[in-house]
């Protein structure tokens, strides 16, 4: 019953709760083996494991000449998915960190982010993952999100990957398409056009509407304000305090893909270019032709699919020096097919997934 779930995860609270020592740091190598034996975990095999690439400079990223260029390396390429790969999180609890994809073939699959060891794959929806995100609030969850006609939502307990709560009906009978954390509030999009809050500790809707005329595909929410992207070729921002819409962007002829938050810039990656928005007015300031979406940005780097060969990510300089701001410092290569999603940990990794099915660590 909804009731006991919401016991057992306000019972969770509790426990995160009490006082604890912080993480430890991350080092630089481990060997440690986390290994979990949930019942739904599956061992590291010939069909599920990683390909770590050591050594010089790989053959897979191409550099432009000039001292200033200083891209990431390639330092692990993710194999085991049998379809494309969806999305990434990376996940920090008490006692364990790890790297978690989503892709296609419905799985959520673990990952050792020191040894790229697989640990654990978890069934995580009948048909397609298509998202997946992590609430760093008190208790950490990881939030999965379906395609039809498995259109729900799951909140995950990352220590165990035990279902704590599944969410029906946000996507309509249509699949779920993005997830967005802000403050411990969870939203969703879906390709109904629809977007919803939701108290994701009680499995109940807190508000729903219906913004655009086609299908979301991108949803951030940042400082109590949430931007939604949409196959009908626009972006709106919303105040998630009294819902108003504080503008609607049009992108030009763009479908818009994803949609990133640089400083006072918004970034969207469309289906043919990249834009950048001023947020104080907002106004188009600049396109980025040779790119498409999806896009992440990390570390004064802005990743982006090159428009003429989408397995490429191209990487621009998005540094506070206006001389270098929105340059190409290179290309980044290895993946076989269309690079399908791009995101990281903030820090150190940036992973990009592909419709060959892997996923490519970049350091």
């Amino acid at each position: 019953p909804a009731e006991d779930k919401a016991d057992r995860i306000s019972a969770m609270i509790a426990e995160h709760t009490r006082p604890q020592a912080p993480p430890p740091p991350r080092p630089n190598t481990a060997s440690t083996d986390f290994s979990s034996s949930a019942p739904n975990s599956r061992p590291a095999s010939r069909e599920a494991s990683s390909r770590v690439e050591t050594g010089s400079r790989p053959d897979g990223v191409s550099v432009k000449s000039g001292p200033s260029s200083v891209l990431p390396e390639c330092v692990a390429t993710l194999e085991g998915h049998r379809r494309k790969v969806t999305g990434f999180a990376y996940v920090a609890t008490v006692t364990q960190r790890m790297l978690v994809t989503s892709s296609t073939d419905g799985t959520l699959k673990v990952w050792d982010p020191e040894t790229f060891q697989l640990r654990q794959s978890v069934r995580a929806h009948s048909q397609e993952a298509t998202c997946v995100v992590v609430c760093t609030d008190t208790p950490i969850v990881v939030v999965s999100g379906g395609g039809f006609p498995d259109d729900t939502i799951k909140v995950w307990n990352p220590e165990t990957w035990e279902v704590l709560l599944t969410l029906h009906g946000g996507g309509r009978h249509d699949s779920i398409t993005c997830l967005a954390f802000d403050e411990g509030r969870l939203f969703s999009a879906d390709n109904s056009a629809s977007i919803r809050e939701w108290d994701y500790r009680k499995g109940v809707t807190l508000y729903d509407f219906a913004p655009h005329s086609l299908g979301i595909k991108a949803l951030v929410a940042k400082r109590h304000k949430l931007y939604s992207g949409s196959l009908d070729m626009s972006i709106k921002i919303f105040s998630t305090v009294t819902w108003e819409c504080f503008a609607t962007l049009d992108c030009v002829g763009d479908v818009v893909q994803s949609i990133f938050l640089v400083g006072h810039y918004l970034v969207v990656g469309g289906s043919a270019t990249v834009k950048v928005w001023t947020l104080e007015a907002p106004v188009m300031e600049r396109v980025l032709d040779d790119c498409k979406g999806p896009i992440y940005c990390q570390n004064n780097m802005l990743f982006c699919c090159a428009s003429d060969s989408p397995s490429n990510i191209v990487v621009f300089d998005v540094s506070l020096s206006a001389s270098k701001r929105w340059t190409s410092s290179g290309e980044l290569r290895g993946h076989k097919g269309d690079v399908t999603t791009l995101s990281g940990d903030g820090a150190r990794f940036v992973v990009s997934g592909g419709q060959d099915n892997d996923a490519k660590v970049w350091e």
